[in-house]
């Protein structure tokens, strides 16, 4: 697994969203619930929005997500 953000800030959100039960099971739900639900076995991006003020993590939220073919890794 890779965890990056633009910023220190964006990364720390990502990695919290990461480890964080509630979160993981609406990421489930959400992907889930897109066309083609889960690709067991298939590299998977996902783009989370972090939203940070005052240097602190305020909020991560999922945005959207898409599976890797071969010819994208």
């Amino acid at each position: 697994m890779k965890v990056g953000g633009c910023y220190t800030w964006g990364t720390q959100g990502a990695a919290e969203y990461l480890v964080d039960p509630p979160s993981l099971q609406r990421l489930d739900d959400d992907i889930k619930k897109a066309p083609g639900g889960w690709q067991e076995g298939v590299p998977l991006q996902i783009l989370l929005k972090v939203n940070i003020r005052e240097n602190q993590v305020v909020s991560a939220k999922y945005v959207t997500h898409h599976w890797l073919t071969p010819d994208r890794k």
